[in-house]
């Protein structure tokens, strides 16, 4: 079983529990995920270890005592991390629940779980930072491909949104969807709205410009990326 003792991930515990040991790519990015204060953009070709940034930023949320969420731009891909992320996390003895919102698919961990994973569509995410932050009541994106419907009610009474709670880092995986003319703006108020504690990670094999991305999460947010 996998315990987090202390509240900082180590190289050599990330090693045992992936049952590997990481490449130079991720312990560069382990070196930023444990920095609560910084944002990480983490660029590589697929099939080059960035599900493993992803799950270094997910326990180290945990390790923090907080909850993390994963984003994807699809339904399908949503469907498939949360099958991935349960059997991982039952494979290595870690102690966490993953929960699943897409819209027309909601599975929640049980109630006063500790360690959750939150596992969403990039839109679901974007109405529930939009609507917190109380700056939007209305106005509400499409759902997503391949989704019924994506949308968090607009009539909602609900004042506080406990998906946000203990919200530690957010994983935004395909982040060059944010250059999309249809869709771009859900990552961007995404980023716009998300609170200034949050950590945010953000994945992409094709991402253009990347400095400039980082620059610009960096003046949006307010918090040093890399």
């Amino acid at each position: 079983s996998f315990s987090l003792e202390s509240t900082e991930l180590t190289q050599e515990k990330v090693n045992a529990v992936l049952g590997y040991p990481i490449d130079k790519f991720q312990v560069n990015c382990l070196k930023v995920i444990v920095q609560p204060d910084k944002d990480l953009l983490a660029m590589a070709p697929t099939g080059s270890g960035k599900t493993a940034v992803a799950l270094m930023a997910i326990l180290q949320a945990f390790a923090r005592g907080k909850k993390a969420v994963y984003t994807s731009p699809i339904k399908a891909l949503s469907n498939q991390k949360f099958a991935e992320f349960k059997d991982w996390f039952k494979g290595r003895g870690v102690k966490a629940e993953v929960s699943l919102l897409t819209g027309d698919v909601k599975i929640r961990a049980p109630p006063g779980t500790q360690n959750e994973l939150l596992i969403c569509t990039s839109e679901i995410l974007r109405n529930k930072l939009v609507k917190a932050s109380g700056t939007q009541t209305a106005q509400f994106f499409p759902p997503a491909p391949n989704s019924m419907t994506n949308c968090i009610s607009a009539t909602s009474e609900s004042p506080i949104d406990v998906d946000l709670e203990r919200l530690g880092c957010v994983v935004s995986d395909e982040i060059h969807y944010i250059n999309d003319v249809d869709r771009g703006s859900v990552w961007e108020e995404t980023l716009m709205h998300l609170p200034a504690d949050v950590q945010m990670v953000a994945l992409s094999a094709t991402l253009r410009e990347p400095e400039k991305f980082v620059s610009w999460i960096e003046t949006t947010r307010k918090r040093e990326g890399e």
